[in-house]
């Protein structure tokens, strides 16, 4: 699950309505070619059936309506980090400028979840239905599309679940079948959530807004962010970023990294699918990477010195992080097999990928297992097609393990347009990703890279 608030940005309200379409599609005829007739599963060609220009499409594909007809004259939306498909395609998430009639939700930007079943696509808002001066936002959402997290604050009178504080920020997990809330935390502020797919394991960077206030056995009075984790069968929140034991760094940590001082930033797999692995940075001025095992009770600091976290594989076996110009590889399970001394064992496990010379500026991503790493670089670096690089520009590279010439260069990118692909964030207002998130990915097997870039 990616990390980052779910935060709206600004729209034009006067566009013509647009309606957010799904595709169904099936495998079995010639990528690029027309659909056979009779040879589409039949759910699909009934609804290929129904749209008339559907059956010149090719490989099965149909187009479903997720939105509804009727859309209140507005639009409806989404951008990198506002629309996540759950694994199956049936449902999505997206958002409006105005409110769709008809369904109840409070919010400046109403977020909605759109869901297939056998009477077509359903819709429903995603934000609780509140006092007018009180304010939601949606959080995170799990793999699924079945719980929400959000947050509210403002709130007086009807709370959403016991415990919840009024007139404070109030953190919720929502169950989108039932309509259930169950409080994760109140009186909190949270910069930034993350979880596991299943929804079962919550990471949470908050930040305490009362004096004295305790939470999981932190008390801080500094307002800095600190990484907590709520565990869905037992309602407890524990405190996970742990860097000395019994001792809450000054500065604060965050999960994933601080290179963006943990907001709106684009973090793959800050934990791992199983919960077992959790990947932070101590904020402030030390910036170090940390992973944290919380049935071990045990912190491992991942990189040597001041560095970057970038990614990590959904089974935490192995994390990507920068440091002095350099890229890593940390390789959990060589370390946690290792029977030399800590110290030799950390050094060992920590994967040099690219040197100081290639003046790593940062990653794209990487596949599931860990063998393929896309990265930025403004060096030329030794190996495939390395006469195309230029120096000093934002050169594009794949690191493949076990290849006979594992680096190979790939494309020189805009250090304007792209920037955000290998930050995860973007600086610049006027940036192609000017709403904060990436909006490259790479695939789950890491031998395709999907970026998108504004026209200049």
């Amino acid at each position: 699950m990616r990390r980052g608030c779910l935060a709206m940005r600004g729209h034009n309200r006067w566009a013509s309505p647009a309606a957010l379409l799904a595709m169904a599609g099936s495998v079995g005829v010639l990528l690029g070619g027309s659909a056979v007739a009779g040879a589409c599963p039949a759910e699909t060609e009934s609804v290929r059936d129904n749209e008339p220009m559907a059956q010149r499409l090719p490989d099965c594909r149909a187009y479903e309506q997720v939105s509804p007809v009727d859309k209140n004259t507005t639009d409806a939306d989404g951008k990198p980090g506002h629309v996540q498909s759950s694994p199956t395609g049936e449902s999505v998430t997206y958002y409006s400028v105005v409110p769709f009639p008809g369904i109840p939700g409070s919010s400046d930007f109403p977020y909605y979840l759109g869901m297939r079943g056998g009477a077509g696509w359903s819709t429903q808002g995603l934000l609780p239905l509140v006092e007018p001066y009180a304010e939601g936002a949606v959080r995170d959402l799990d793999d699924s599309n079945e719980e929400t997290i959000v947050e509210v604050t403002g709130e007086e009178g009807r709370l959403l679940a016991p415990g919840a504080k009024p007139d404070e920020y109030n953190l919720y997990v929502h169950n989108n079948v039932t309509g259930e809330y169950r409080l994760i935390a109140a009186a909190v502020y949270a910069t930034s959530v993350d979880a596991t797919p299943d929804g079962s394991h919550v990471l949470l960077d908050a930040v305490l807004l009362e004096e004295g206030q305790e939470l999981a056995g932190v008390t801080d009075p500094g307002f800095v962010p600190y990484l907590f984790e709520w565990d869905r069968e037992t309602g407890q929140v524990s405190f996970v970023g742990v860097v000395r034991e019994d001792e809450a760094p000054k500065g604060g940590t965050v999960a994933g990294s601080y290179e963006n001082e943990g907001e709106n930033t684009y973090d793959q797999t800050a934990i791992s699918e199983d919960g077992s692995r959790i990947f932070f940075s101590e904020a402030g001025e030390n910036q170090r990477v940390y992973m944290r095992e919380p049935s071990a009770e045990r912190t491992v600091e991942v990189s040597a010195g001041q560095a970057l976290w970038k990614a990590a594989t959904p089974s935490g076996s192995f994390a990507l992080y920068v440091e002095g110009e350099e890229l890593y590889r940390f390789n959990v399970d060589r370390f946690e097999e290792s029977k030399k001394p800590e110290p030799e064992a950390l050094a060992e496990a920590r994967e040099k990928l690219a040197s100081a010379g290639a003046k790593v500026l940062g990653t794209v991503g990487m596949s599931d297992d860990g063998s393929y790493v896309y990265f930025v670089a403004e060096g030329v670096i030794p190996g495939e097609n390395e006469a195309s690089a230029t120096v000093g520009a934002p050169n594009l590279y794949e690191w493949h393990e076990g290849a006979s010439t594992p680096i190979r260069f790939i494309a020189t990118l805009s250090d304007f347009w792209d920037e955000s692909d290998w930050l995860g964030f973007a600086r610049s207002e006027e940036a192609a990703s000017a709403q904060g998130y990436k909006a490259s990915r790479v695939s789950t097997d890491g031998r395709r890279v999907l970026s998108a870039r504004e026209p200049n």
